[in-house]
């Protein structure tokens, strides 16, 4: 979604108030690093995903 939405790992990270390495794990590691609750509700936002 973060990418057909053409948003870069680092604008989306910043936006999430991550790093860039943290959004590069999850995009990667799937499952084995699962989203903590906290930032559920912004990355939802960030997507426009309801």
């Amino acid at each position: 979604m973060r990418t057909a939405k053409k948003i870069s790992q680092r604008d989306f990270a910043n936006a999430v108030g991550m790093s860039q390495s943290w959004v590069r794990d999850i995009e990667t590691k799937g499952k084995d690093a699962p989203i903590p609750e906290k930032y559920i509700a912004i990355i939802k936002e960030i997507l426009n995903f309801r």
